[in-house]
């Protein structure tokens, strides 16, 4: 099998990457070849105007249609998967796919198909508001990205992607990690049998085995709130 993998990288390096990386190496290693399709929101770090492209691109992107149109007829792939649209790549790249008639797999890590900053949450707690009355607007008047303007473009993107259908209507198989997340995204219009479950991937190559450890805990990831770290600690 031929797979074209899209995905914009984060700002500095992140789970995602390493999740989309350990997906493709898997796949490589049973035999498929995996192309991949690549932009970096490093590219519009610390620059006003790339920060003004990135908001507009985010809703549309003619340039990266065109250019995932171009990795079409060359790689010539049997499946096309998705992981993070935003902001460089948006969901302008689906009609060159589908009027090649390919199937699109979305990896979903997060919930950012409903919630514009992919979280469920807004100072710390859950929240959902996104899903009621006012949907994104909510990203602006909570201010969910602790920046307006960013917040702004979130919630905008988001209310377009949701709006025009142009995600859902055209991804044929959504991916998530959880159980927890195929019941909020089923509860949420997606079919069940649309959604499959791929838990995160771990290379335990050269890890020790388990014993006991007694009252200690050890946490491998970014430290931050939606992580649960301040959980654990009181603190972040």
């Amino acid at each position: 099998m031929r797979l074209l993998y899209v995905h914009n990288d984060y700002g500095s390096p992140s789970g995602e990457e390493n999740a989309a990386q350990a997906i493709g190496n898997l796949l490589e290693a049973h035999q498929h070849e995996v192309f991949w399709l690549r932009r970096s929101s490093a590219e519009i770090v610390g620059s006003i105007a790339g920060k003004f492209k990135a908001f507009l691109a985010g809703i549309h992107n003619p340039f990266a249609a065109r250019a995932i149109a171009k990795e079409l007829e060359e790689v010539k792939p049997d499946i096309v998967q998705v992981q993070n649209l935003y902001p460089l790549l948006s969901p302008s790249i689906f009609r060159p796919i589908k009027e090649r008639k390919i199937p699109v797999v979305m990896r979903c890590p997060n919930y950012r198909l409903f919630c514009p900053n992919g979280l469920h949450l807004s100072k710390g707690r859950l929240c959902e508001s996104c899903l009621g009355p006012g949907r994104e607007l909510w990203c602006v008047l909570k201010n969910c990205e602790g920046n307006l303007p960013k917040s702004m473009g979130y919630a905008l993107r988001n209310a377009w992607a949701r709006m025009s259908g142009s995600i859902l209507r055209n991804v044929d198989m959504f991916i998530v990690q959880t159980e927890l997340q195929k019941q909020k995204c089923s509860q949420r219009g997606i079919a069940e049998s649309r959604i499959g479950i791929v838990p995160a991937l771990v290379c335990c190559k050269g890890f020790a085995e388990p014993g006991d450890s007694g009252d200690m805990v050890t946490f491998v990831g970014r430290v931050s709130p939606q992580k649960g770290y301040c959980g654990f600690t009181g603190r972040c």
